[in-house]
């Protein structure tokens, strides 16, 4: 697929088939998408994987969160509900200074989070082009603490993506239809 078609084609998809996705398919996406760019001499984030059985022991604790956290909104449940039914969750961390009394500390951590950004970013591009389909859900950190708790893990969770064969194709649009937003400054 021609790298245009690939980001014209990229959408975020809800609903997937119950099909598996071969863990060495996911372990390439990984691969592929920890080319993204990133500030200093290292990348700051992580992933951890859950697929087939252990997907489904974190399933159980989605649910349980989401009854326990009555607060949450109509978004938060759809989009856990949909975590739910991926095949695959993918949990991005990253590498985060707790200390934030420093203009260097502050630079860091928003630089640490762009480039998760565009890790992930790189893996709904290599899911696309395998023909997978992705979403990319923020409302996880709703229950951020209890998944830290979960998984034991003391990083900072960015975000998470989900990956799976889609049930149904998603809509697509014209690149040209794509509302454009910028300004060239001085004209």
């Amino acid at each position: 697929m021609e790298f245009s078609d690939v980001v014209c084609k990229r959408r975020s998809v809800r609903e997937y088939q119950k099909q598996e996705i071969p863990l060495s398919t996911v372990k390439d996406i990984l691969k592929l998408a920890s080319h993204a760019p990133y500030p200093k001499t290292k990348s700051n984030w992580h992933t951890i994987v859950f697929h087939s059985q252990e997907k489904q022991e974190l399933n159980k604790e989605l649910l349980k969160y989401l009854l326990l956290k009555k607060d949450v909104g109509h978004s938060t449940h759809n989009s856990i509900k949909t975590c739910i039914k991926a095949p695959v969750l993918l949990l991005i961390y990253s590498i985060y200074s707790h200390q934030t009394n420093s203009l260097h500390d502050e630079l860091l951590n928003h630089s640490y989070i762009q480039s998760s950004g565009a890790y992930i970013q790189n893996i709904l591009l290599c899911a696309t082009n395998l023909g997978l389909g992705s979403l990319w859900v923020n409302d996880i950190l709703f229950f951020q603490d209890e998944i830290a708790s979960y998984v034991g893990e003391s990083d900072r969770l960015v975000s998470c993506v989900l990956l799976g064969v889609p049930s149904i194709t998603p809509g697509q649009k014209n690149i040209m239809e794509k509302e454009l937003n910028y300004h060239i400054f001085g004209k």
